[in-house]
């Protein structure tokens, strides 16, 4: 698994699950099975590692040049609290496709889609342009996936309509996007009512995860269901995501300002979470030193649970 892997691999599998249920398809044309197609809605809970641990606590932390009365300049470094809640879950949904290769195997293929955020809002101090100038805090953090999935069930229980399953599926994240905004409010100064705003964003792929799961199904009628099921989702390995893009709107050599987004280490251009302390125990005072930086090692693990409505033909 490499976050910067291409889309080959994704459709490559692709490629093959399609293949295998065409090729099943032909051979059982006329023996009576069934394909059945479902909308799927439910909610993942990942544990997101360093992200929960410490990126979403990392501080935001700014220099800048004030004016003395002299006419002389003093460095004047802030410390914005950015501190977020938790991404403990987010919704998932998408839309999954089978073939019954007789009373008790089925394969099925499809495709979904998770999202999770967290936000919050203070108020600090900011300088910008020669004062120090108050300012409201808005930080907005944005994590989601879309995966493609093959995978394989088998009936263990069947009593009346009800109908219990094992399932067993490979997925393949082949679209992860991270997006870290933060946005300043200046309410004083001569930058009053304006906004300054960093962004980090990164999009990787080729995360592989593993799921097994244990399904539930009651037949409305011999052609639909409803369903639902619990599993827990895996990785083969975790991952750093790599920087896709960072901006801001801060104008270079006006608002005298040195400032590193917290999420974006510069030296090696990895996502990463700014530290409320350095290795060696001290505070991090400056945004640039590189021992206030975490790399930003996405865990995915967690549990999945959710609905399903089956339609057969």
């Amino acid at each position: 698994m490499r976050p910067d892997s291409t889309w080959a691999g994704s459709w490559l599998t692709l490629a093959a699950g399609m293949l295998l249920l065409f090729h099943n398809a032909l051979v059982m044309a006329d023996s009576g099975r069934k394909w059945g197609v479902a909308p799927y809605l439910g909610v993942h809970s990942p544990k997101l590692g360093v992200l929960n641990k410490g990126a979403l606590h990392a501080p935001f932390v700014v220099a800048g040049d004030v004016l003395q009365p002299d006419d002389s300049t003093v460095t004047a470094v802030r410390t914005l609290n950015s501190d977020l809640p938790t991404i403990d879950s987010g919704a998932y949904a998408g839309l999954e496709f089978h073939l019954n290769l007789n009373d008790k195997h089925a394969l099925f293929l499809g495709m979904g889609s998770w999202e999770g955020s967290s936000s919050g809002v203070s108020v600090g101090e900011f300088p910008l342009q020669g004062t120090v100038n108050d300012v409201i805090y808005d930080r907005k953090v944005n994590i989601s996936y879309t995966d493609f999935f093959f995978g394989w069930k088998h009936r263990v229980y069947q009593r009346g309509n009800v109908r219990l399953f094992t399932r067993f599926s490979l997925h393949e994240l082949f679209d992860f996007d991270y997006r870290d905004e933060n946005v300043l409010l200046f309410t004083e100064g001569t930058a009053q009512g304006f906004r300054r705003i960093f962004r980090t964003e990164s999009h990787s792929t080729g995360v592989l995860m593993l799921q097994p799961a244990i399904s539930a199904e009651y037949f409305v009628r011999d052609w639909w269901s409803v369903g639902f099921d619990i599993g827990y989702q895996f990785g083969i390995e975790k991952f750093v995501p790599t920087l896709h893009a960072t901006d801001s709107d801060f104008i270079e050599g006006t608002d005298g300002v040195t400032v590193n987004i917290s999420s974006f280490n510069p030296p090696v251009g990895n996502i990463g979470g700014l530290a409320q302390y350095k290795s060696d125990g001290n505070l991090c005072t400056q945004a640039t030193e590189a021992t206030c930086y975490r790399h930003l090692e996405i865990d995915l693990d967690g549990w999945k649970a959710g609905f399903r409505v089956s339609i057969y033909y």
